[in-house]
């Protein structure tokens, strides 16, 4: 009889607990990671009779979560994506909203600035044209700092996210390592039954974790985890979590980047590339693929309008009659970013120049030195594009110089030509009048020439500056007595040492020794802008690369004594004189089979182009050239069209009287359509365009893949809580069934108390 009543209450407290289950089930139907639970029920041992073996009840082994650690996996793995995309997709819609706008963008301010130019063309003489102008161009700057603060704006936003994002992390790792540590207590007092609430917990962490970064997971089969990101770094081991930390970039501190932190206080940045999922992957990706790229393009525009815009204002005449000069400079000058890296060993100190605008790619750089070489690697496709084992190194129209101090191998530094372009544009002139709206160089072919040619207005090009004025020469040069067997000069306040006697024409060895003499000098001293070289009249010159002018060496009666160079008298010198400035210039032609021109600068070679063929006469010789072909002298550029009789007659001279002339504000409103970008193949609206389309590219394309993404996680959510999940269906038939199985076990407990009572009124 006993035995029925023990089957009974075993079965009635199976059923109790099968009632409890699913009652907690379905009160945590909603819970965000709750695993569904079951009763594991099994059969007491039988009690072996004559009659054979009679069960005795029921006994509840377990409750067991319905987990698939393989569909919880993928979860994690799809979810650790979706982030990511999700994040970077609704960074880039901030710079897709900023660049695209008809109304706020570069394309509208770029045309009203134009606009003016072409109206100060029309009429260069009125100063309300010249005043709308500078009015414009500082709109047109205004604009471009707006944009860059924008960006700059994300970019700290970005920052503040990314010490978030860590600080989530790191608090999830250590409520995950306390979990661990209750998990193991509870499966020791209870002998090893899993705490399933504490499992869900648990688990709903390393998804929660799994949003902001991508952990891997190792059960280590005593009930703790461990886990690690996905190069590796441990964040939890058991009851222990290991921090994240945030810390200034070393090669740009403006940002921030994840390291990690150690127990002894160590802190170890990760590499870049290391953080490649979650919302901080995200993060990271949006700044280094899209937010840099983005300043960088924008200070691409705002450098190639700035400079080429510069280079042909210097090329021009202003109002006032001033000639063309290298300091005048309608914009602020680009200047490029140079970081040195924080943790350099040396004290080098580097900095960059832009020269060749049309070259600039709108890319980073990276400067390395491994005690021998330095490297210049481009960062944009990791290219090396220079290598040398002396400075300045350059590249894709950017030069790069020591401007102090010494390196040592392993230091490095980040250059970054156009990143801060677009930020410091500014308009560099007040006076409308300094707008060189004239050409310097004015042509004419008189009215008595009986022949039929013209000669073009004529223009300057960069060298053009040299004969045109002497306000930019690197002087006063002068040589001074010095140590025996050196003499030392200076080029704009920097000494130059020739470490052994020298003379010059007519009283030594000839140029060469001292041009050579002077070079090394030159190139000792960092001065690789200035070159030697000989001149017509037998002397030497010092010539500046860019636009300032050639200094000559007088060879008067210099010579060379074992106390340096001193001239004949014995007092220090001589002194390097500016070159003569162009003279009016008269060309006569004379008919021959072919013609020629005579009268050109006797120290000044001419260069004539025919279809892009150029052939250089030497100084003071006559000129052959075929009808409309491109001639230059001394950087002054013009053409004859026609027949010319003999004898006739060709001026060429300074502008003296410019005020209404408007041919170089022709060609400052010529640049607006001009392909001046990307090596003569774009336009600054080309640049600016493609910078458009490339974030609307990304933008679009995160787009599509993120919803492609979420649409894969809730599919993966799906299956997995079909096997998980709760129903609350199914639970519902599980509360009658346990209902009944209890209602029946209480009716076998009641036919058994019915036996027994039969049992004793027996015995009455």
């Amino acid at each position: 009889m006993s035995d029925i009543f023990s089957a009974a209450v075993s079965a009635m407290n199976a059923a109790q607990m099968g009632l409890a289950t699913t009652e907690h089930n379905i009160a945590n139907a909603n819970t965000p990671g709750y695993t569904r639970q079951s009763v594991v029920q099994s059969a007491t041992p039988a009690q072996l009779t004559g009659s054979g073996f009679v069960g005795t009840g029921v006994n509840v082994a377990t409750i067991q979560q319905a987990y698939n650690q393989f569909l919880t996996t993928q979860v994690n793995q799809q979810q650790t994506i979706s982030s990511q995309l999700n994040t970077q997709y609704s960074q880039i819609q901030q710079i897709d909203n900023m660049m695209s706008s008809s109304t706020t963008g570069i394309t509208p301010a770029v045309q009203n600035f134009f606009n003016a130019v072409n109206t100060v063309a029309s009429n260069p003489n009125s100063m309300p044209s010249r005043q709308t102008m500078l009015s414009t161009a500082q709109s047109l700057a205004s604009t471009f700092q707006t944009l860059s603060q924008q960006l700059t704006s994300i970019g700290s936003s970005v920052n503040n996210e990314i010490a978030s994002s860590v600080s989530n992390i790191n608090s999830f790792a250590q409520q995950i390592a306390t979990l661990n540590n209750s998990i193991v207590s509870a499966q020791a007092a209870s002998g090893g039954q899993p705490p399933n609430d504490l499992l869900d917990q648990r688990n709903q962490l390393v998804a929660q974790l799994n949003q902001q970064v991508n952990v891997s997971v190792v059960n280590q089969g005593n009930g703790n985890i461990e886990l690690t990101m996905g190069n590796g770094q441990v964040l939890v081991m058991g009851g222990q979590s290991y921090n994240l930390a945030t810390v200034n970039s070393s090669t740009d501190p403006s940002q921030t980047e994840v390291a990690f932190a150690g127990a002894n206080g160590k802190i170890t940045p990760f590499p870049s590339n290391s953080i490649q999922s979650g919302n901080l992957g995200g993060l990271l990706a949006f700044r280094s693929q899209n937010l840099a790229p983005a300043e960088n393009q924008l200070g691409l525009v705002a450098a190639g309008i700035a400079g080429t815009f510069n280079q042909q204002n210097q090329l021009g005449q202003n109002l006032n009659g001033a000639m063309p000069s290298s300091t005048n400079s309608f914009f602020s000058d680009p200047v490029p970013l140079v970081v040195n890296n924080t943790s350099n060993t040396g004290n080098g100190t580097i900095a960059a120049t832009i020269t060749n605008y049309s070259q600039l790619t709108g890319s980073d750089y990276s400067l390395t030195y491994d005690g021998n070489n330095y490297t210049l690697t481009r960062s944009s496709d990791n290219k090396i594009v220079s290598t040398s084992s002396t400075m300045p190194i350059a590249a894709d129209g950017v030069s790069i110089s020591f401007t102090n101090g010494t390196p040592k191998a392993g230091d490095s530094y980040l250059i970054r030509p156009t990143a801060n372009a677009a930020a410091n544009m500014q308009v560099a002139i007040s006076d409308p009048a300094q707008i060189a709206a004239a050409s310097p160089v004015m042509t004419n072919a008189p009215t008595t020439n009986t022949g039929n040619a013209t000669i073009s207005s004529g223009s300057v090009d960069e060298t053009g500056t040299n004969v045109l004025t002497a306000a930019t020469a690197p002087g006063p040069i002068t040589f001074s007595g010095s140590a025996a067997n050196s003499a030392i000069f200076s080029v704009d306040g920097v000494p130059v040492t020739v470490n052994q006697d020298v003379t010059v024409p007519g009283n030594g060895t000839g140029p060469g020794t001292l041009a050579s003499a002077i070079q090394a000098g030159l190139t000792a001293a960092g001065l690789s802008s200035y070159s030697v070289s000989s001149v017509a009249s037998g002397g030497l010159q010092i010539t500046h690369a860019g636009s300032l002018a050639p200094v000559a060496i007088s060879n008067a009666n210099t010579v060379a004594t074992s106390n340096g160079i001193v001239n004949g008298t014995g007092t220090p010198g001589p002194v390097f004189t500016p070159a003569n400035l162009l003279p009016p210039v008269t060309l006569t032609y004379a008919s021959g089979t072919p013609g020629t021109l005579t009268g050109f600068p006797a120290n000044m070679p001419v260069t004539v182009t025919n279809s892009g063929i150029p052939t250089t006469f030497a100084a003071g010789t006559p000129v052959t050239y075929t009808d409309g072909s491109t001639i230059n002298f001394g950087g002054i550029s013009f053409s004859i069209s026609g027949t010319p009789a003999n004898n006739d007659s060709f001026s060429i001279s300074q502008n003296t009287n410019g005020a209404t002339d408007n041919r170089n504000a022709l060609l400052l409103a010529g640049l607006q359509t001009k392909n001046t970008m990307q090596g003569g193949t774009t336009n600054f609206i080309g640049v600016y365009s493609e910078l458009v389309a490339q974030v609307g590219n990304q933008t679009s394309q995160l787009k599509v893949t993120s919803t492609a993404q979420t649409t894969t996680l809730n599919q993966t959510i799906a299956s997995q809580q079909s096997v998980s999940g709760v129903n609350l269906d199914e639970e519902a038939a599980n509360l009658l069934r346990y209902q009944q199985a209890y209602q029946a076990a209480g009716k076998a407990m009641q036919i058994a108390s019915t036996l027994f009572d039969t049992l004793l009124s027996l015995g009455k």
